[in-house]
């Protein structure tokens, strides 16, 4: 405001600077134009008389000719300044000596003539020293320094309106862009989650339009993880809402430690979230699922969350893939397993024909055994896990059918279970095994044959 003010007073200062130098510019030249005419007056005057007194002493036509002439130019300046440019210096001497002065060429009429011209000379030469004496009152202004000043006034003239378009301007791209910040802020509102501000349901569903319009576009492939977190109904039920909030806000944080730089964390439902980690496979999801579940673990104190997996390598829709992901979440849950990858083995749990494939128990079981077994031996966390992972890819690459490949990561998962009959000491001996030790060590594949 402080600017638009200057401005508007830059602009009509320059405008009263202008109008006073028009002004002025008008004022002297109207001066000049009187003391011409005054000049003239005199001039006319004195020339007439000249020729009165020529003529008198030897009369002749031609200056009586020069006399009227002359009469006749002195009789219309002196009616123009009685009807328009002066009132004070000759206004009225017309009408007062006209009769005179028209009648000059008349020999009878020279002495009244001459007089007659004299006043009229004497009036043209005061209105011309009152002029004169005007003008020298007023400071003398050289005609370059005036040319300076209007250059001057007309610069600032057309600065000032520029200077204030600009600040109008200004104000109004500043409120255009306050304007935009405060429609960005409530849209990053409406697509955070209030309590663990990750992005919301809202902003998944965006981000995963985005993700799969690039994989259609530019071939790029992403994994998207589903997570849920265990045990909040519990808590909720024992220490109340707030303590639970509490937990959300423990394990979200976890997760994002761990996704950072990786992908995008999403809360989408009140124990429900949702990764995408774009130009990622399933393999590199599953080992960033084993570290949110370590992480998690040392959050908490015991298993917090559980992980499903899909990859997007084709052209798979955004109902299909979030389906996947679910199935495999499911999975995960049944079988206490911290992460699942979906393939085309798993099914949900109405969908699985009991002679075909294992039942729900036999996959809970086999999960059950490979946690026992990697819960023995503390250097192989995860291991079972990750061999029916790898098994699964290996069947996929040889185009093994659904329920083979179903069996295979349950094979996976149960390639070690004889090492429950393992001695602990020999487990977990750092170094090289004697000779027993090794026979005992390899008797574990009987072991897990027989169970």
């Amino acid at each position: 405001m402080t600017l638009a003010a200057a401005a508007l007073a830059v602009t009509v200062l320059a405008g009263v600077w202008i109008v006073g130098a028009a002004k002025e510019q008008h004022s002297a030249a109207s001066r000049a134009a009187r003391a011409a005419r005054f000049q003239r007056v005199i001039d006319l005057a004195r020339y007439e008389q000249d020729l009165i007194s020529a003529n008198r002493r030897q009369p002749s036509t031609a200056r009586s000719y020069q006399i009227d002439q002359a009469s006749s130019q002195l009789m219309r300046i002196l009616r123009s300044a009685d009807t328009s440019w002066d009132h004070g210096g000759l206004g009225g001497l017309s009408a007062k000596y006209g009769v005179d002065i028209l009648l000059a060429d008349s020999p009878s009429r020279y002495g009244k003539t001459r007089a007659s011209l004299a006043a009229v000379s004497h009036a043209a030469s005061s209105a011309l020293e009152r002029e004169r004496s005007v003008a020298l009152m007023r400071p003398p202004q050289r005609k370059i320094l005036l040319t300076l000043q209007v250059i001057a006034a007309v610069v600032a003239a057309i600065e000032g309106p520029l200077l204030l378009f600009w600040v109008f301007r200004r104000h109004r791209r500043r409120t255009e862009r306050r304007h935009q910040e405060r429609v960005a802020h409530l849209s990053a509102q409406a697509r955070t989650d209030a309590l663990t501000r990750l992005g919301n349901r809202r902003a998944f569903e965006d981000d995963l339009g985005t993700a799969i319009g690039a994989r259609g576009e530019s071939g790029q492939v992403f994994t998207l993880m589903a997570i849920d977190l265990d045990g909040l109904k519990r808590i909720n039920d024992s220490r109340g809402h707030p303590a639970g909030d509490a937990h959300i806000r423990n394990v979200a944080e976890a997760i994002r430690s761990v996704v950072a730089g990786e992908g995008t964390l999403y809360r989408t439902g009140g124990d429900e979230f949702m990764v995408i980690l774009p130009g990622r496979r399933n393999w590199h999801g599953l080992n960033l699922a084993t570290r949110i579940d370590q992480v998690t673990r040392a959050r908490t104190g015991g298993r917090a969350v559980s992980i499903g997996l899909t990859e997007s390598v084709e052209m798979e829709g955004r109902h299909l893939l979030m389906n996947q992901a679910d199935i495999a979440l499911y999975e995960a849950k049944r079988t206490r397993l911290s992460a699942v990858a979906y393939h085309s083995g798993l099914r949900p749990a109405t969908d699985m024909p009991t002679d075909d494939l294992p039942s729900h128990e036999q996959r809970a079981l086999a999960a059950a055994l490979a946690r026992a077994v990697d819960a023995k031996d503390a250097g192989t966390r995860s291991h079972s896990e990750t061999v029916a992972q790898l098994c699964v890819a290996i069947g996929e690459r040889l185009c093994i059918e659904a329920e083979g490949l179903e069996r295979l990561r349950l094979a996976g998962l149960l390639h070690d279970v004889g090492k429950i009959g393992v001695a602990d000491a020999i487990l977990q001996k750092p170094d090289v095994l004697a000779p027993a030790e090794h026979s005992a060590m390899t008797e574990h594949v009987e072991i897990g044959h027989a169970i």
